[in-house]
């Protein structure tokens, strides 16, 4: 009986399972002593040194940031727009997620599809 469990297709899965088992350990290993291996530091990384930002708000209360790049060939705009809970008036809560909630069914006078397409034709996502 024992000859036959030897040569049925059990033993093959017993040693298949513990031949795959024991084929991943040598990467674990490799992989756990990279973790704990802290990076070597990178000198271009030690000498980052980035423009001073100046701000100012104009009279309609933007807040504009820039910060010059002296011979750079390219500008980047980016605009944030504080909206969302956390800038929520506390006297409207919820506000924000309501308003996100409704942009999608449109309005009486304005299909979804159509409120969408402005909303991107401004620049959003």
């Amino acid at each position: 009986m024992f000859a036959r469990l030897l040569a049925g297709p059990g033993l093959a899965l017993g040693l298949a399972g513990f031949v795959a088992l024991h084929a991943g350990l040598p990467a674990a290993h490799a992989q756990e002593r990279f973790r704990r291996t802290p990076p070597l530091p990178d000198p271009q990384r030690m000498e980052l040194v980035l423009p001073p930002v100046r701000t100012q708000v104009l009279p309609n209360g933007l807040t504009v940031a820039t910060a010059r790049l002296p011979g750079a060939s390219v500008v980047t705009i980016q605009v944030v727009i504080r909206a969302g809970e956390a800038d929520a008036p506390p006297e409207r809560p919820a506000l924000a997620d309501i308003t996100a909630r409704m942009i999608g069914k449109g309005t009486r006078m304005l299909s979804a599809d159509y409120v969408e397409n402005m909303i991107e034709s401004l620049g959003a996502e």
